[in-house]
């Protein structure tokens, strides 16, 4: 239920930012992904960016929002939030 909540939320999300597309990874179908997540399911990445144990619509959008500022710095793009 947790990783349907956080997949849901993070949906909601991204489509209100216009994101097109996002990638949902199965940690089950990779032994290495779920060793490594398995305790901290569920799991967002954005770059180079992880948030486990990802849960609550603040918190994922916090991330979010974190990620988008560290992208803009990175490719030269001041912008106001």
């Amino acid at each position: 239920p947790l990783c349907e909540e956080a997949e849901a939320t993070l949906r909601a999300l991204v489509a209100e930012q216009g994101v097109e597309r996002i990638d949902i990874v199965d940690i089950e179908s990779d032994a290495s992904l779920h060793q490594r997540f398995v305790a901290e399911i569920p799991a967002i990445e954005i770059g180079d960016r992880l948030l486990t144990n990802a849960s609550g619509r603040l918190r994922i959008a916090a991330f979010l929002e974190a990620a988008a500022a560290v992208d803009d710095r990175e490719n030269g793009r001041a912008v106001t939030r």
